[in-house]
């Protein structure tokens, strides 16, 4: 498999995103094809190889751009990659009274329905009536629609 996985600095820095995706799906069903790899095995050591690309980034991250701002680079280009630094908008709404009351309405909603969701969960018969207290109504409730997925779970 070493020469599938790329050390840094070996992937053609003249190819675009969409060709270094190519490479890593032509890669892939190279594994796929190869009867000697063991894919659970493999798809640990990639799951390793993203965890340590991403911590990596994620620490580079804030320095990359504070040296980007200190020589006043607004675009670079390398590799045939561009890296620009810009800017974004983020926006504070809670000088808004009608917004706020927007938010705090929407927030108590989200609660009731976590709430109603954990009930309808806990139901162990398709449904079941019950009273409100607070209304004095007759209510049905209908247990929730469940379906499973089966999914890979890796745990470093």
């Amino acid at each position: 498999m070493g020469n599938i996985i790329k050390n840094i600095g070996e992937i053609d820095r003249n190819l675009k995103k969409s060709e270094i995706e190519d490479l890593a799906k032509a890669n892939a069903l190279e594994i796929l094809e190869n009867e000697q790899y063991d894919l659970l095995k493999v798809f640990i050591e990639f799951k390793r190889y993203e965890t340590y690309l991403k911590t990596l980034m994620d620490s580079i991250k804030s320095a990359t751009l504070k040296q980007a701002k200190a020589k006043k680079i607004e675009g670079f280009e390398f590799a045939n990659a561009k890296i620009s630094v810009s800017k974004y908008r983020k926006f504070d709404f809670s000088n808004d009274n009608h917004w706020v009351n927007i938010n705090h309405e929407f927030e108590y909603l989200k609660k009731i329905r976590k709430k109603r969701e954990t009930l309808l969960k806990s139901l162990t018969t398709e449904s079941i009536e019950i009273v409100n207290e607070a209304t004095g109504e007759v209510e049905e409730l209908i247990a929730p629609k469940v379906s499973y997925k089966e999914v890979l779970r890796i745990t470093l």
